[in-house]
């Protein structure tokens, strides 16, 4: 309402402003629906020699005033991506009072080529495709695809290495139009050169070769990276080789083929420094069925722990030494246009060494029992992901795909800890062995049966195993167990094994405006869990369950408006489940699920769903006896049955909205589960037990917002503001407990994009605070962060990088704070294929600095003190393909 008046207000200041002014031309523009369009092109014509004769832009209102120098006859143009360009005859006299009311249309083909600004921007726009040329942004200083990134309006890189459009991740990054790098898009943006990079381009609705041409818009986001013609036909890219202080190195190569029908790449880096060549994420988008392949609802609750995930995936800095070697192969294949392989290898091998010092405080009806551990952990892991797509596609109604994706991963570690608790002293050692394999093979068929009818058939099998060999050895006795001849030795085998085969089928049907789409798919499920301990039969666990699901339903989405959608679905399930050979169970279940979407345009868009699904528990809740963690963890069961049902419920909210030089999202999700696999913990001073037992319920809400804006064509401002909370009902003893967390992350970041002068910059603030509270007990943890980074050119051929972060952590009992420093020089000849760098890295911390970390659980908080990476020197010889 405030707008509103404002407008109106603002419209007769202007008309009134006419009066003494007869020279100025007023207007708003609008769409159809009466929405405001702001940073709209306005041009004054000559009637007579269609030339410029001035032009402006709408402001925030849709409103513009635009002077000319006399009266007379003009044509008004007014352009804006995405709609047809208006042209309208007017007529400027002594009299003339008129606000003029400009309605754009939306067009839909998009036939028209349009310019997005002046030539000069480097930005044009045909289509769906807003190519970059990249001349326009850079000044000298880009080293990499990175760099050229971060400086193209609407295009981003977040903090886990992604590209995003407009404040949202990309769904997929071709190189010269092909897929490349799988989802690792860091891969492609630090080792492609800038001087490789021809223009880039920012596709919506992209089609790739994978499907099938229908009219439908896909909704997928693409950014296409074309090559300079001048780096094709041959072996392109770098050689680089880094030493220093502290017996520091590293080495790293990018090397390209980019041909016709065949494109190639081989990273090679071989480094001690404890930079990671892959994290958390990556390992997430390398597993994942990023397609969606396989049975409509998955019917498991999934939980996943640190402890479940490889050392270096989850430690992060918090580590005292690291050497990483890493090789990434990728290659595209067409020899045909009806077909096409894409092949990607990822091998990543992690050795480090971490210290920590650590105090817990074990939750019991009474005074929680402290325990104090020394850790030093050594741990080897080597992991491997292969996936390989074939193609083919007769024409564009009808393809085959096939799949095959194989991970592979094998952890060692030696873990030698000093044990205090309450005075009881021990000495442990633990060597554990964890091996994992897990092959996905899918095989899909689409086809387009005519205009209106899509089919899509999908039959997969995929296989996991996991081995795990623990062996504990110590000074005293642990976990309250009986050995024999003073022994005190603990060898514990588990086995888990899991496969599923089966089908899922999807038949669309278009209706006018409208779609159904009828689903059907069945699986068939096989778990195995076996563990043992030596000369310990408490231990012993043999399980399995066989499980049938198959489904059928239906969603069918329904258009009344050009603005909103309605979707509404609605599946059958029925479940059979056999446990041990000696227990069944089957069951119906009718699934809905609502999702309601206003598009006001394709930049500003708010969706709302809901969903209700049933989920049963994993086979390593569903212990017959005891297993070990570790020298004084053991879980078993106490009521978790394989039949237990956990309703899930879920809400979700997207708010998305993109105009000229502001993007904001905002995302909210609420869940809860009517049941939930919880914990009963009962802890000695020399044990803890943790029994899975089910609780009355689970919940979780979480919101986050974006803000990103350009102040100026020169600064850009980001702010975000993240908060997650959860609650859920543990138990100590038998006794009923509330476990709730709240975390809380804020950012605030102002930067740079100049071209001419020297210098850019970076500098923002970022803060945490993560809050623990489990009935009268509460722990905490806040992290802070100040940092500015500067980059610029020192003189033709000299470019030099500075970073400086201020780090604080606080918690109830104590701090730390850390500088970090990080300058660096680089030295690039003109026309030469050499350069030269020296660089550091956290220089004011040669010697490992300590960090702290706050951990918390529904069975103990824990204050982590460790030895984090330590600081270094380098100079670095690169070499250019």
């Amino acid at each position: 309402m405030k707008i509103k008046h404002f407008t109106t207000a603002f419209l007769m200041l202007l008309l009134c402003t006419s009066v003494f002014s007869q020279t100025i031309i007023h207007g708003i523009v609008k769409d159809a629906s009466d929405t405001i369009i702001s940073s709209s092109n306005i041009q004054i014509l000559n009637s007579n020699t269609n030339k410029t004769v001035a032009f402006g832009v709408s402001d925030d209102f849709g409103l513009f005033a635009i002077s000319v120098k006399q009266t007379g006859l003009y044509i008004l143009k007014i352009t804006y991506l995405g709609y047809n360009t208006l042209y309208k005859k007017i007529e400027i006299n002594d009299k003339t009072t008129t606000i003029f009311e400009c309605v754009l249309i939306e067009n839909k083909n998009q036939l028209d080529e349009l310019i997005v600004k002046a030539q000069s921007t480097g930005m044009k726009q045909k289509g769906d495709k807003l190519t970059y040329s990249v001349e326009n942004f850079m000044n000298g200083t880009e080293e990499s695809l990175k760099d050229i990134i971060k400086k193209l309006p609407g295009l981003d890189i977040n903090s886990n290495g992604k590209i995003t459009a407009n404040g949202k991740e990309i769904d997929k990054l071709l190189i010269d139009g092909e897929e490349f790098f799988r989802n690792q898009h860091q891969l492609a943006t630090e080792n492609i050169s800038s001087t490789m990079v021809k223009n880039v381009e920012l596709i919506k609705n992209y089609k790739d070769f994978g499907k099938v041409i229908t009219e439908n818009k896909s909704g997928v986001t693409a950014v296409n990276i074309n090559i300079k013609d001048e780096f094709k036909n041959k072996i392109s890219g770098s050689i680089e080789a880094s030493a220093g202080y502290y017996n520091i190195y590293n080495l790293h190569s990018s090397l390209f083929s980019f041909r016709k029908k065949l494109k190639t790449s081989l990273i090679l880096e071989d480094n001690n420094t404890g930079k990671q060549a892959i994290t958390l994420q990556d390992y997430f988008s390398l597993t994942e069925d990023k397609d969606n392949y396989g049975i409509e609802n998955n019917s498991k609750v999934v939980f996943s722990k640190a402890d479940d995930f490889p050392k270096f995936l989850t430690s992060q800095n918090n580590v005292k030494e690291r050497k990483t070697n890493f090789a990434a192969f990728n290659l595209v294949y067409s020899p045909t246009p009806k077909i096409k392989i894409n092949l990607s290898s990822i091998l990543n091998k992690a050795n480090q060494l971490e210290e920590q010092f650590i105090i817990q405080d074990y939750f019991t009806a009474g005074t929680p029992i402290q325990n104090n551990e020394l850790l030093k952990n050594k741990e080897i892991s080597i992991f491997s992901s292969t996936q390989m797509e074939s193609y083919y596609k007769p024409n564009d109604k009808t393809i085959f795909k096939y799949l095959i994706n194989l991970n592979a991963n094998n952890t060692n570690s030696n873990q030698n800890t000093e044990n205090n608790t309450i005075g009881f002293e021990n000495t442990i050692n633990d060597k554990t062995t964890n091996k994992t394999i897990y092959i996905k093979n899918n095989l899909v068929f689409s086809r387009i049966v005519n205009p209106k009818m899509l089919l899509n058939i999908n039959a997969f099998y995929n296989k996991n195993t996991n081995g795990n060999e623990k062996n504990i050895y110590a000074t005293n006795p642990f976990l309250n167990l009986t050995f024999a001849n003073n022994i005190y030795e603990i060898n514990q085998n588990r086995n888990i094994k899991n496969s599923d085969l089966g089908y899922s089928a999807q038949f669309s049907l278009k209706l006018k405006e409208n779609t159904l789409n009828i689903l059907s798919g069945s699986k068939f499920e096989n778990e195995t869990f076996l563990n043992s301990v030596k000369n310990q039969d408490s231990f012993y666990n043999n399980l399995n369950i066989e499980t049938n699901d198959s489904y059928f339903g239906f969603d069918f989405t329904y258009m009344p408006k050009k603005i909103f959608s309605y979707s509404f679905g609605l599946s059958h399930h029925y479940i059979m489940k056999k446990y041990n050979e000696i227990s069944n169970f089957n069951r119906h279940y009718f699934f809905p699920k609502v999702d309601i979407k206003a598009i006001f345009n394709p930049n500003h868009i708010i969706d709302f769903s809901y969903q209700l699904s049933t989920k049963f528990p994993v086979i390593e809740t569903l212990l017959q006896n005891r297993t070990i963690i570790d020298y004084r963890n053991f879980n078993s069961n106490e009521n978790v049955t394989y039949n237990s049902e956990i309703p899930l419920h879920q809400f979700n909210l997207n708010y998305f909205i993109y105009k000229s030089k502001t993007t904001i999202i905002i995302n909210g999700n609420y869940t809860k589960q009517e049941k939930s696999v919880s914990t009963n913990n009962i802890n000695t001073n020399n044990s803890n037990q943790t029994l899975f037992k089910l609780s009355p319920y689970e919940e979780s809400i979480s919101g986050m917002y974006f803000l990103e804006k350009n102040l100026t064509k020169l600064y850009s401002f980001t702010n975000s503001l993240s908060i997650s909370k959860t609650n859920k009902i543990a138990f100590t003893e038998n006794i009923a407990n509330q476990y709730n967390t709240i975390s809380t992350s804020f950012l605030v970041q102002v930067s740079s994009k100049y071209k001419l002068f020297p210098v850019n910059f970076e500098t923002g603030y970022i803060g945490s605070i993560n809050n623990y509270d489990y009935e009268k007990s509460n722990s905490f943890l806040k992290e802070k962060r100040l940092f500015v980074n500067f980059n610029g050119k020192a003189l033709k051929n000299i470019f030099w990088n500075l970073n400086l972060t201020y780090d604080k952590q606080s918690t109830a009992t104590s701090d730390s704070e850390i500088y970090n420093l990080n300058p660096r020089v680089r030295y690039n000849k003109s026309k030469s294929k050499w350069a030269f760098s020296l660089s550091g890295n956290n220089i004011m911390n040669i010697d490992n600095p300590i960090r702290i970390q706050n951990n918390s659980t529904a069975n103990y908080f824990e204050i982590i003190r460790f030895s984090s990476l330590s600081g270094y020197v380098l100079f670095e010889v690169k070499y250019k393909l």
